[in-house]
């Protein structure tokens, strides 16, 4: 009796991704952002109203930005399978989500809103000397 041998080819190796923590993600994710969107970018992002030139608006929309995109690759990587870790810096910065509504091409006529209480104010203080009509008025009145 005869066996071959037969040669069989070895199983592909599978490189897994570098699993990283939320914390190096945003590191680099905000790095790059800042690079394109930041204070010194090399794209200007700006504000819905032309009188918003906050400085501090690029820095912050670099970081939102960071801070989303490495949460999202981060759920992605819970989802497939790669252990959680503890993520010190990120977990300190607070979730903001943008609730703005569309821009539209030409701004709508303002919308006047009804008075939900009519008020009619009072004056607060009477002048301690009246008007000179109004004592000759009461004057005549008590003859």
């Amino acid at each position: 009796m005869r066996f071959r041998l037969r040669r069989r080819q070895p199983a592909p190796e599978v490189v897994a991704a570098p699993a990283l923590t939320q914390d190096q993600l945003f590191a680099v994710v905000h790095e790059r952002l800042s690079a394109f969107v930041g204070a010194e970018g090399a794209w200007v992002v700006t504000r819905r109203s032309h009188d918003d030139r906050d400085p501090i608006f690029h820095g912050m929309l670099a970081r939102s930005l960071a801070h989303e995109l490495s949460a999202a690759i981060q759920s992605e990587q819970l989802r497939a399978g790669v252990e959680a870790t503890a993520n010190p810096v990120t977990s300190a910065i607070p979730v903001m989500r943008a609730s703005t509504p569309p821009v539209t091409a030409e701004p709508a006529a303002p919308v006047v809103e009804p008075a939900a209480l009519t008020w009619d104010p009072k004056p607060i203080a009477v002048w301690a000397e009246p008007d000179a009509a109004s004592v000759a008025t009461s004057a005549d009145a008590t003859r």
